[in-house]
């Protein structure tokens, strides 16, 4: 009895064999599957964020046309009003600018220039208007006389950035008192008048022909740019007066259809609000060492999470090796065999 009992055999007919070597195939197979889909979507979710809001920006056009069209009316309005500063047209300061930029000097580079160059004349006007017989005027206001008076200082920083006469003769004297040519000279007429010496961007504007730069870049004419310029000025005081008087007749509206009651609700709102956490000073010193404790909680939970992470990942990419390995396996003389043994396959 008891040898039948070691030498009995587990018996299985076909159909239960056949079906378990499926389950066993089809299980490893789905564990492969599942992990591969899921690294795929780690590797999506950042870049599913830019889609969305790509996508976003496709399905709302509108915005991005009204910013556009903002940046214009903005672009215009700036450059009108400083070209009213600096005494120009505003298609020749729009030039300039453009010509800069074209160079790598940003507007408020460009900008600090010519307010420098705006001072220095002005010091050079007063200088001379006070300069006594006998004295010499200061090395800058000798080298912008020639500018005095000039009452646009973009046409005279244009003439003045390629006068040989500022950066060149008569800006620095040798031991002969004769005048001195080149980069020597061109650096110490730029300490003079703007209080230091150009560099990169600012050095190749400097040196460069703004008439000659603006058709090389292919730049609209002078008149183009600045009747299009002080339209988009226009445009945008138009914009803004129809934002004042929207705003006003909205506030005008608002007021009339706030009621006398609601001031008072709202203030009793608040009082609530703030006899709440008054209540709950009290129990500040608790409140405190629970928000401590959850944050020692967050922190413990965060470390679990890094650790975890540091222990199976390098696990994790061998998952489908194993899966593939176990399918196999499954699938083996050796399985076969096995449960043919069992009573089961053919």
């Amino acid at each position: 009895m008891f040898k039948e009992i070691l030498w009995f055999k587990p018996q299985l007919d076909p159909a239960a064999s056949k079906k378990m070597e499926k389950s066993l195939v089809s299980r490893f197979g789905e564990v492969s599957k599942k992990f591969g889909r899921g690294l795929v979507n780690v590797l999506k979710g950042s870049v599913g964020v830019i889609s969305v809001a790509l996508i976003a920006k496709l399905l709302n056009p509108i915005e991005a046309v009204q910013e556009k069209i903002q940046a214009i009316l903005n672009q215009g309005k700036d450059a009108s009003e400083l070209a009213d500063r600096f005494g120009s047209s505003t298609g020749e300061f729009v030039q300039l600018q453009k010509v800069a930029e074209a160079l790598g000097v940003n507007n408020e580079d460009l900008n600090g220039a010519l307010e420098k160059f705006a001072g220095a004349l002005q010091t050079a006007e007063k200088e001379f208007r006070n300069l006594k017989p006998g004295d010499s005027p200061t090395a800058a206001s000798a080298l912008l006389k020639q500018f005095i008076g000039s009452e646009n200082i973009v046409a005279a920083f244009k003439e003045a950035m390629q006068s040989i006469n500022m950066f060149g003769v008569g800006a620095q004297r040798d031991d002969t008192g004769k005048g001195i040519m080149g980069p020597s000279a061109s650096r110490f007429a730029q300490e003079e008048i703007f209080g230091e010496r150009f560099t990169g961007a600012m050095a190749r504007l400097a040196g460069a022909n703004i008439d000659k730069e603006a058709a090389r870049l292919r730049l609209p004419s002078i008149d183009k740019l600045g009747s299009r310029s002080d339209r988009a000025a226009s445009l945008e005081d138009l914009r803004r007066a129809a934002e004042v008087g929207n705003r006003s007749r909205d506030f005008v509206q608002a007021v009339d259809n706030t009621k006398q009651q609601f001031p008072l609700q709202m203030e009793k709102r608040r009082a609530a609000a703030d006899s709440v956490v008054t209540q709950q000073i009290a129990g500040f010193a608790q409140m405190a060492e629970t928000a401590q404790a959850l944050d020692d909680l967050t922190k413990k939970l965060e470390e679990l999470r890094s650790w975890l992470l540091g222990v199976l990942t390098p696990i994790l990419k061998f998952i489908p090796v194993i899966s593939g390995w176990i399918e196999q396996i499954a699938k083996s003389p050796l399985v076969r065999n096995g449960i043919k043994w069992m009573g089961g396959g053919k």
